[in-house]
């Protein structure tokens, strides 16, 4: 009996060698047929005997590439055809059902083309652009979908005969890979003093003289995957301190990379865990506890515990650290405030100021993609920023969207999201939308993955926040695409419903969202929040109790401030900083004086503002967050001086964390260890946090708490609360693989909003 079925395969399986494999896997049961790329995944026409067919339908899944991620597979019978033979087939654009196609994420090169790369006798030796089936460009280099070359900007450049003959045939690895290149018709490299300049090469060997450069503490703008880097030596603090003054970055951390793990932990500690996070096809920046004196010069992360490390992701990267023997900085080629450079004559404005030299090449890149951030806590990994490694991966949703939803995220760390289906994709890291640059960007990221999507929106979410530079490109998109239905989502509430997407829960949630800032329904600036969340609505049951926001957003960038109020909140003059004008401490006590004129706050993160300025770690802000990370840097993860913040009855009720200030500055005029007072500081919070879930489970038998907002980040907090709450029997969800901060709100959106349509009403 000769039998054919029609198989539509979803997931990200475009781009990682699923082809190949089905036609490998056909052809060892002898089937006929063919193997072509849809609209949101494969599509797989086989026909053979029964019994063969069968053990094809069942091998299928049960070992497909290493980069595959199967999320769903179609099966249907089909009258036969009489196929010939087994063949790949061109891609068609037909969909099973609506549904995001998923691009796969770039891939660090493998361990066959590394071994290649570093052969003098193979073809490819030394070659920057060296890649297979299982590793390689993907997401950044895609103009289209279906992910074919011709959609790609590998389109360019056409194969030489040696690659069209590897690329043929299906007992190659780099059979149907897309972006298949060597020395004879792959991209070329070329070094200038200026990105633009090419009649002023600097040698005739580019990567030399990038080499050359970073030895003798020279910085070079290097084109990597999703744009430029900067890098330099990382062991020459005078090139550093070049590189901070000319990107006028003073004091953020940088990011190391180093060629392999055993040099990563000549820096750090590094755990298994870790280990296993950077060597990941992925390879993102990891934050691991650093070691005294591990040759890197201090003013690469001024003052914090732990160092940014990262491996080669390229073979670009393999061929520069193979060349050198030292750590380098490689931190995203930008100023301050605007998204990573892709295109070497933006760099010519952007970077000429920054970079001696300039590594470029011929390979457009189709989509931004900065470098990835996570860390580890308590064995598992977790995003910090989700980009290069990430991106185009998708969010499975545990309820149905009944129509495409686009979510424009928030202000800073902006990520877009399309959900349709089951399925939610994220964007890459966007950035903060401070800048018009920023702005055009975040459009940019619209365009390419509503076009990528194939799908057009029914509805538009966005923040509660009418200034948000998101919400008006939300307006400026309504208009535009026609859409009618939009959804203003409150921001801690999509911190929330984030989690509880990523982990599939479908019940009511505490939620925990601490962060920064959020504009809240009442019109206060909000950011310490107790909630019970259900899909659309959420009910706010209690919050850290308000105190003044002295000076709006000069609060965030002025620590001393926040300590001011907190401290006047507890009747307790704080004494004036030496680094405080004062005029402006003049200034403040004024304002406070008129509390009533003032916003008012419930921030954790100006809660941390205050504690940093009380213990002399951070007066001034220079970056977002630098104060907490400062007092999560000097803690005793041990310390415990047994502070308490009383809860106030009320509807909501509030935590009294000024008194948390009030005992931190006590402790220090006493002359206690500032290390012991951040690390008690550090558990009172854990405290306060399982004294409102206790709070919360008691008047509604609810006992799974979601974790959300940029505080979590934090990793002494997150571990001291995630045990706390598990002692105490609670299920704790924490975002894993998107990110608990600002990058996550998009996907938090997307579920509000599907769920108002699901639930037929507005969300709260």
């Amino acid at each position: 009996m000769v039998e054919r079925r029609l198989i539509a395969v979803e997931g990200t399986v475009q781009g990682v060698g699923f082809r190949p494999y089905v036609h490998r896997l056909a052809s060892a049961n002898q089937l006929r047929g063919l193997v072509r790329n849809g609209g949101s995944g494969v599509l797989i026409d086989i026909e053979g005997e029964a019994e063969r067919v069968d053990a094809f339908c069942a091998a299928l899944t049960h070992a497909p590439p290493p980069l595959a991620n199967i999320s769903r597979v179609y099966l249907g019978q089909a009258t036969p055809l009489g196929y010939g033979g087994f063949q790949i087939a061109e891609s068609e654009l037909v969909a099973a059902e609506p549904t995001v196609p998923l691009v796969p994420p770039d891939v660090a090169t493998c361990d066959a083309c590394l071994s290649e790369l570093f052969d003098p006798s193979n073809r490819r030796y030394g070659h920057p652009f060296i890649s297979c089936t299982d590793c390689g460009p993907r997401f950044t280099i895609v103009r289209d979908t279906p992910y074919d070359r011709a959609r790609t900007t590998m389109a360019a450049f056409a194969m030489c005969g040696d690659c069209l003959r590897e690329y043929d045939d299906p007992t190659d690895r780099r059979f149907h890979a897309e972006a298949i290149a060597c020395w004879s018709c792959g991209p070329t490299l070329r070094a200038t003093l200026t990105a633009g300049d090419h009649d002023d090469p600097s040698g005739p060997d580019p990567l030399g003289a990038a080499v050359d450069a970073l030895r003798d503490g020279r910085i070079v703008a290097l084109k990597a995957l999703g744009g430029f880097h900067l890098a330099c030596d990382a062991t020459n603090p005078v090139a550093v301190a070049r590189l901070r003054a000319r990107k006028r970055r003073v004091a953020k951390p940088l990011a190391v990379m180093v060629p392999d793990v055993v040099a990563a932990d000549r820096l750090c500690v590094v755990s298994a865990a870790e280990r296993a996070l950077l060597e990941s096809p992925a390879r993102p920046v990891v934050l691991i506890e650093r070691r005294p004196n591990g040759g890197v010069a201090d003013s690469v992360a001024p003052g914090q515990r732990t160092l940014g490390v990262m491996l080669p992701s390229t073979p670009l990267h393999h061929l520069i650290l193979a060349a050198l023997d030292r750590p380098l900085v490689m931190t995203s080629g930008n100023r301050g405030g605007e998204p990573v450079v892709t295109d070497e004559r933006v760099a010519v404005d952007a970077l000429g100021g920054v970079a001696d030299l300039f590594l470029v090449h011929d390979r457009a890149i189709a989509a931004r993609c900065d470098d990835s951030v996570t860390f580890v806590v308590t064995g598992a990994a977790r995003s910090i920023r989700r980009a290069r490694g990430y991106s185009s991966l998708a969010v499975t949703l545990a309820v149905p969207t009944a129509q495409p939803v686009l979510a424009l995220g928030g202000h800073l760390k902006n990520t877009i999201c399309i959900a349709t289906g089951r399925q939610a994709m994220l964007s890459s890291h966007v950035g903060d939308l401070d800048t018009a640059e920023s702005r055009r960007a975040l459009r940019d990221a619209v365009t390419c993955t509503l076009r990528a999507a194939r799908v057009s929106p029914s509805v538009i979410a966005h923040d509660l926040h009418p200034d948000y530079a998101s919400t008006g490109v939300a307006d400026e998109l309504a208009a535009q695409l026609g859409v009618r239905q939009r959804v203003a989502v409150q921001h801690h509430h999509a911190h929330i419903a984030a989690c509880v997407a990523e982990h599939g829960e479908t019940g009511p949630v505490i939620g925990v969202a601490f962060d920064g800032a959020g504009l809240g329904s009442d019109g206060a600036i909000w950011g310490g929040e107790f909630m019970l969340v259900s899909g659309a609505s959420f009910e706010r049951c209690g919050h850290l109790a308000y105190v003044p926001l002295a000076g709006g957003d000069a609060a965030a960038r002025r620590p001393w401030r926040s300590a001011y109020v907190h401290l006047a909140a507890s009747g307790v003059d704080m004494p004036r900083p030496g680094v405080v004008d004062p005029n402006e401490w003049r200034a403040l006590g004024h304002l406070v004086s008129h509390t009533e004129s003032l916003p008012r706050t419930s921030s954790v993160g100006r809660l941390f503002d205050a504690v940093a300025s009380v213990l002399g770690l951070c007066h001034v802000s220079h970056f977002e967050g630098q104060a907490a990370m400062a007092v999560e840097a000097t803690a005793d993860p041990l310390a415990d001086r047994g502070y308490v913040a009383p809860i106030i009855d009320g509807t909501p009720w509030a935590v009294d964390a000024s008194v948390l200030v009030r005992e931190a500055a006590g402790d220090l005029r006493r002359g206690v260890p500032v290390a012991e007072i951040a690390g008690s500081f550090h558990r009172a919070l854990g405290d306060v946090i399982v004294a409102g879930c206790e709070r919360i489970r008691i008047e509604t038998g609810v006992s799974v708490v979601a974790l959300g907002g940029g505080v979590f980040v934090n990793a002494l907090l997150l571990a001291l609360s995630t045990a706390k709450l598990a002692e105490c029997r609670f299920k704790v969800l924490v975002p894993r693989e998107v990110p608990c901060n600002d990058g996550g709100l998009s996907l938090g959106q997307a579920y509000v909003a599907a769920r108002a349509l699901e639930e037929d009403g507005p969300c709260a």
